[in-house]
Formats: structure tokens, sequence, C-alpha cells
């Protein structure tokens, strides 16, 4: 009976030193994860405030952000990208590339410093007008994404 309480507590003992060892070597992802998600939640608030305004925001402080995200916002860089530019229409219609008339378009970008690199372990697959920063290089790292003005 002696013998198997000393082998479930090695067997303890090994699981929560690989826990604790994971969870060191896992930081700088999880750290990472959660500035991914800021930024997407920043996009779609900020996307969220021009729609309601017909303006982008001029500073991070005028979105309606709650919670943790709000005393994370001094480490996120938001630039609101000088004034709307014209841009073709997407097409409705399969096969063609635009349909007629413009779309008044208005961009901005938001940038953060990762610790680590998502592109070490997947194809960093970036497409034009698709905000995502999941994948990022490390170090300062800036993500652009339009609202349409009209």
């Amino acid at each position: 009976m002696k013998r198997y309480y000393l082998a479930a507590l090695a067997l303890t003992l090994i699981a929560l030193a690989a826990a604790v060892a994971n969870g060191l070597v896992s930081k700088p992802y999880v750290t990472d994860r959660i500035i991914s998600d800021d930024l997407s939640t920043l996009d779609t608030e900020i996307i969220s405030y021009h729609s309601q305004n017909q303006q982008l925001p001029a500073t991070l402080d005028q979105l309606d952000t709650k919670g943790d995200i709000k005393t994370r916002l001094k480490d996120y860089e938001y630039t609101p990208n000088s004034g709307p530019v014209a841009a073709p229409n997407r097409a409705s219609t399969p096969g063609l590339p635009y349909s007629s008339g413009l779309t008044i378009q208005e961009s901005f970008t938001l940038c953060a410093t990762f610790k680590t690199s998502t592109n070490d372990t997947r194809t960093k697959i970036r497409v034009p007008g698709y905000f995502d920063p999941s994948s990022h290089d490390k170090g300062r790292q800036c993500f652009t994404d339009t609202v349409n003005a009209n």
C-alpha cells in the first residue's frame, strides 16, 4: 500500500512539474494571444464607432472598451490614416473583379509588440482587406484595416 502512495506521489510531482514548466514556456504565447485578441476587439470597436459616428475615432480612448482591455490600451498604437480614399466596389457577381461605382473607404492602423512569431508554426497568409493579427512575426507589428465611409 505504501508503494502505491509513493508511486502516486511521484506521478503527481512529475505532473505538477510538467504543468509548471509548460506554463513558464508558453507564457509568451499566451501573452501574444491576448494581444491578438485585443487587436481584433479594437478593430471591431473602431468599425462600430465609425458606423455610429461616420468618422474614425481620434484615439483609442474614444472607444467603448470594457474589461481588462481598457487597462492595456496604452500598449497599443492606433493611427487613423489621412482622409477617405475612393476604391472600386467589389463585385457581387462571381467572376467579375469589380462592379461599377466607387466606395469611399477610410483606413486605420493598429500596432503592437509581440514576443513570439506565429509564422514559425504555420504558413503566413495575408489576405488584403482581412484584418488578422493572429498571424504575426516577433517584435513590433502593424495591421491596417479599412471601413466604408459611404
